[in-house]
């Protein structure tokens, strides 16, 4: 039996198939896997420490903004309950779409510590 331990916690998100990028309150980036990588472009050293608005499309960042901070304030807990298609920015400039879940993450008291994104690319 595998123990279920944060090292192997860590191995299964940064080999999954699908995109899993996680900011903290102020919507900094604090991990980006490497599916992320290969769907959006940038790698895990050019995205982390960098705002989201690296990959939110310009014309949704107005958008966005608001629902973050309105998210990061919420006290019951939230989560997509179906996928959704989420826009993202390429590195490239191209427009790409995610499919996927978005969550709010939480410490152990239940306060809003950031928020994650797990998908995979809904222009394939």
């Amino acid at each position: 039996m595998i123990p279920f331990d944060a090292q192997t916690s860590q191995a299964l998100i940064d080999n999954m198939s699908y995109a899993v990028i996680c900011v903290d309150r102020d919507g900094i980036i604090n991990h980006w896997n490497k599916a992320a990588e290969l769907m959006l472009g940038f790698s895990a050293s050019e995205a982390l420490g960098q705002h989201a608005n690296l990959v939110i499309p310009t014309n949704m960042q107005h958008i966005h903004g608001p629902c973050f901070s309105k998210s990061q304030d919420t006290v019951k807990g939230f989560a997509l309950k179906k996928d959704v298609v989420l826009p993202f920015m390429h590195k490239s400039g191209l427009a790409v779409k995610m499919k996927g879940h978005a969550t709010i993450i939480r410490d152990a008291d239940g306060v809003p510590m950031g928020s994650a994104v797990i998908g995979s690319n809904a222009n394939e």
